[in-house]
């Protein structure tokens, strides 16, 4: 992974989802949270991004095929 990231591209592309599941792999693979910067255009991206990477890791022992893989 590199240690930067930006992505551009339209409305509904998934954008939000990308860096949601970016961030959530840096945690996973011990990256300090305190140091990991995700920065969305609106509150509203901003917003969703937040409640998927909370969502997704508190659902975390539902999803072990997943962090397996």
């Amino acid at each position: 992974m590199k240690n930067f990231l930006a992505l551009k591209a339209s409305a509904g592309s998934g954008k939000t989802f990308a860096l949601s599941v970016r961030y959530i792999a840096l945690v996973l693979r011990g990256e300090n949270i305190n140091e990991i910067v995700a920065l969305t255009f609106t509150k509203k991206a901003a917003n969703e991004m937040k409640e998927r990477i909370i969502a997704t890791l508190l659902d975390l022992q539902n999803k072990k095929g997943e962090l397996e893989a």
